[in-house]
């Protein structure tokens, strides 16, 4: 049985899905890297995948920005992009 979404989680996930774009972000070190402009979760998570192998150990975040708000996106959301992407 899964856990129930949190409200306030809910409300979070449903500002993600409409989104007007996506950043990937990667702390490195003392320096940080970010780029920004994705259309979609699926091109954010990509592009994520190409960082994180030029730097391994070292996660990259994906926030959604909306409304002036940079939101982090949930690995299950950035799994199911993925996979219907790859579906395509």
């Amino acid at each position: 049985m899964s856990k129930p979404i949190h409200p306030s989680e809910l409300d979070a996930r449903q500002r993600i899905a409409r989104a007007q774009s996506f950043s990937v972000y990667q702390y490195r070190y003392r320096a940080r890297y970010m780029r920004e402009g994705f259309g979609s979760i699926a091109e954010a998570d990509a592009h994520s995948k190409t960082v994180e192998a030029e730097w391994p150990g070292r996660p990259t975040l994906i926030y959604a920005m909306c409304d002036g708000v940079a939101l982090p996106v949930p690995a299950d959301l950035r799994a199911a992009a993925s996979a219907q992407s790859s579906k395509e």
